[in-house]
């Protein structure tokens, strides 16, 4: 009887070790399997994290840390930027909306002078005719606004000439067979203009103008406004 109690008892004791031990990997079986979920959720949300910032740096571009944010209208694209408006304390509270519609990355293209200093007066001369459909308008008053904003004064004179002493901006603007900008004297420069595409030679200026704002080296206030 002795012997079949103790046999008993071993029994007993290997059959508690032997449940103890199939918890035990039933746990860590789970605790494995739990540990690999938990990657496959990690790798899914990195995986949609990596699609979402590269999906929105598609639709943003910088140039001289000037954003531009991408906006599609049916088949036409546009680079939106935003001038801020600063108080007299120096804060920012409103942004001046101006929409490019050339890519600024290829607006980088056309060689220009990017030290073209900011004068007071800028004269605009287009003897030829640039109406271009519409898009000469466009574009002109694009960059005239530009202008007006940083206070700049901007007059149209057709019989305008470039100052020798170079006491203003001036800007002739004429047909040629390739889109292109040149320095023709002290603060002077011709914008040629390739088959009515007015916009990259007018925007490559307003593109040194918005880094030039992004640098802080001109500021709007909301009193030059009023």
């Amino acid at each position: 009887m002795a012997k079949k109690k103790i046999k008993k008892e071993i029994d007993k004791d290997l059959n508690k070790e032997k449940s103890a031990n199939t918890k035990k990997e039933i746990k860590n079986k789970h605790n494995e399997l739990l540990f690999w979920i938990l990657v496959c959720f990690g790798l899914i949300a990195i995986s949609f994290l990596l699609m979402y910032f590269f999906a929105q740096s598609k639709k943003s571009i910088e140039y001289k840390d000037v954003k531009f944010t991408i906006i599609k209208e049916g088949k036409l694209t546009f680079y939106n930027t935003q001038v801020p408006i600063y108080s007299s304390k120096e804060e920012i509270i409103s942004n001046y909306n101006f929409y490019l519609r050339t890519n600024p990355k290829e607006l980088s293209k056309i060689e220009f002078n990017e030290d073209m200093p900011i004068m007071k007066i800028v004269v605009l001369n287009y003897s030829e005719d640039i109406n271009c459909e519409g898009y000469g308008v466009i574009a002109l008053t694009n960059m005239i606004s530009l202008y007006n904003l940083i206070g700049v004064k901007v007059t149209i004179d057709k019989n305008a000439t470039c100052s020798e002493e170079g006491l203003y901006t001036f800007i002739n603007i004429e047909k040629s067979n390739e889109n292109r900008i040149e320095e023709i004297g002290k603060n002077c420069y011709n914008l040629k203009i390739k088959e009515c595409d007015i916009f990259p030679t007018t925007e490559r200026i307003m593109l040194e103008t918005f880094a030039k704002i992004k640098e802080k080296e001109i500021k709007v206030y909301s009193s030059a406004l009023k």
